[in-house]
């Protein structure tokens, strides 16, 4: 307590030393934790569903492509030949204009068959979701709502199970509301059965593609038994339906590789550049301690005089170098703080899972041990060489040899630095020159030249889920027509 108590004394007698010390560690502790939260956020934790790991993704995929659209007539051969999995669901993007209830809204919606929220394992929590039964053509029409749409728009009333809203200038009844956070897929407001948004043309041509997939494996079944099974399955339909499934098959991949992979190595590559800048201030402050050393050999050289054995020296110095870290890390987490809102609004369309993005306990915890472990790194060098005085020379003011051996040390970290900083921009030079051709390849019905724009005819964000889940949109205008079905090959 009283090396801490003297430590704190020395900081604050050298304020400008200490200020351009705690900014420098700062920037680049701060850094780290914002980069690492998104890393976490985004790539490490679970999806937020029950045994999310056992959800995979389906698709349809050629020979140089995958994660295309899906045709109702082949998932449902699917669903009904496979084994592997205790539920199989399909869904499409699709937006509903809500009426009557104030202000009309434009909203983002899922046409989802009921096994969706089986295979998610998510239960309403007020209410039902729609079943089997209440999934065919011709029926009353049915809704589930968002928790944030009930919330939002309705006031959080509990009595509006059974109620009636108005989408797309037809009545819809009103059947539950979904847990807060739940919005699969993409950002859906609310959830239609399935058959309101197919034609007879997607329930009779096995060629119309315009669903995802996504299943749950059955306990015990491994992922590459699941795939073998569905290999078998889509070479079966490839034989008995030429036509429509000739060089296509089953593309299959864990429901958050598909949502993150395209951002995964980028993450991973920016991870480690931000260390390396870690490592530069690490190597910056460690040449400010040791300017700071050679200032102080007198009083080194004092103390050991005096008694005080080397260790001793070396853990008072430590004690300064690991309150550096500690305040540096204090203002890193708060530039941490303001770096993940601007992530999290700039990212908030292109970078997958962005809402989960925040300091959590995991983050913290690096932040901690990253700041102590940095307070170390930089101060261990500094502090030894400080710990050997040469007690006559120093004393005497002739401590040529000494000064000459700590201005090597801080050459050598100058040349560190530089060292690290051309790796930095080497890799981001390789990665510029590789491009962005990382992740699934395009499908051919949405490479550039061959996809499709559908424009709603009523003037709203479109919401495109394809990028996040996989899944086309469909735009449907007030009057409650399809503009046309979701992205087809």
């Amino acid at each position: 307590m009283n090396d801490l108590t003297f430590a704190f004394r020395q900081l604050l007698k050298n304020s400008g030393f200490t200020s351009v010390a705690v900014l420098t560690l700062a920037l680049g502790i701060g850094a780290n934790t914002a980069i690492f939260s998104v890393v976490n956020g985004v790539l490490l934790k679970r999806l937020p569903y029950p045994e999310s790991e056992r959800i995979v993704r389906l698709s349809e995929a050629g020979q140089d492509w995958s994660g295309g659209p899906i045709s109702y007539l082949n998932v449902t051969d699917w669903r009904d030949q496979q084994t592997v999995f205790e539920h199989l669901a399909h869904y499409c993007g699709w937006t509903y204009n809500l009426t009557g209830q104030g202000e009309p809204l434009r909203l983002p919606a899922g046409h989802v068959c009921s096994d969706l929220f089986a295979v998610l394992r998510v239960q309403p929590v007020l209410g039902r979701v729609f079943t089997a039964e209440e999934d065919k053509p011709g029926l009353p029409p049915v809704v589930v709502l968002s928790h944030a749409l009930w919330q939002s728009r309705f006031g959080g009333d509990p009595s509006i199970v059974s109620q009636t809203v108005t989408l797309n200038g037809k009545p819809f009844t009103v059947l539950g509301v979904m847990p807060a956070g739940f919005t699969f897929p993409g950002e859906a407001s609310l959830w239609v059965p399935v058959q309101a948004g197919l034609t007879d043309s997607d329930r009779q041509g096995r060629g119309e593609r315009s669903l995802s997939a996504i299943a749950r494996l059955k306990s015990g079944v491994s992922f590459e038994r699941a795939r073998a099974e569905m290999d078998t399955i889509g070479t079966r339909l490839a034989q008995q339906y030429p036509d429509a499934n000739k060089n296509r098959h089953i593309g299959m991949e864990f429901l958050l590789d598909s949502q993150v992979g395209t951002v995964r190595r980028a993450l991973w590559i920016l991870l480690g550049a931000v260390a390396l800048v870690l490592l530069i201030a690490c190597a910056n402050v460690a040449n400010l301690l040791l300017a700071r050393a050679a200032a102080r050999q007198r009083e080194m050289a004092v103390r050991a005089a005096l008694g005080a054995g080397r260790w001793r020296i070396v853990r008072q110095l430590l004690c300064e170098s690991v309150l550096l870290s500690a305040f540096g890390g204090l203002v890193g987490l708060l530039f941490a703080q303001g770096s993940l809102r601007l992530i999290k609004v700039v990212g908030q369309n292109s970078l997958p899972r962005a809402a989960e993005i925040g300091l959590e306990a995991r983050v913290l915890f690096l932040s901690g041990t990253m700041a102590l472990l940095t307070g170390i790194l930089f101060g261990l060098a500094p502090a030894w060489q400080a710990s050997r005085p040469d007690l006559q020379g120093t004393l005497k003011d002739a401590a040529r040899g000494t000064t000459r051996g700590r201005a090597g040390l801080r050459h050598g970290l100058v040349v560190a630095e530089v060292a690290v900083t051309l790796v930095i921009i080497i890799g981001d030079d390789h990665r510029r020159r590789g491009g962005t051709s990382e992740g699934r390849r395009t499908p051919p019905a949405r490479r550039k030249g061959a996809s499709l724009l559908f424009v709603a005819s009523t003037a709203g964000r479109v919401w495109d889920g394809a990028d996040e889940d996989g899944i086309g949109t469909r735009n449907v205008d007030h009057s409650g027509a399809s503009a046309s079905a979701c992205a087809r090959s």
